[in-house]
């Protein structure tokens, strides 16, 4: 009897495990992009609409003319921080600390786009 009602355990855990699909908490990687998929990127229609949103040019004032953690409120302003490394340093590598500040880290489709601006040389239009 013991037996037996080891065998059906065995056969019901087969089974789960037989019925379960083994796509379930997989995670995709990400594909490698597309040879000139970051040609299209620009500062006016990527960028600058991710830092308005993000990096308290209207709310707090963070990166206003006005804020105290480097102005953000022109292209020009945005690519020089881009060009001396300290966009890259906050926003992805999060020395000294993680932008947003006191918030989460910017989802990861945006830090691509910010990537890809960076690669293609900060272009504007």
């Amino acid at each position: 009897m013991k037996n037996n009602a080891v065998a059906l355990l065995i056969l019901l855990i087969c089974l789960f495990f037989y019925n379960c699909d083994k796509q379930v908490g997989l995670v995709e990687k990400p594909s490698a992009p597309q040879p000139g998929a970051c040609d299209t990127i620009t500062y006016n229609k990527h960028i600058q609409p991710i830092f308005a949103t993000s990096c308290g040019l209207s709310s707090s004032g963070c990166h206003s003319s006005t804020g105290g953690g480097g102005d953000f409120t022109t292209y020009a302003q945005v690519k020089a921080i881009g060009e001396n490394g300290k966009l890259k340093a906050r926003a992805f590598d999060g020395v000294p600390s993680i932008m947003p500040l006191g918030g989460p880290k910017l989802p990861q489709n945006q830090l691509d786009l910010i990537q890809c601006w960076i690669n293609n040389n900060y272009k504007q239009q």
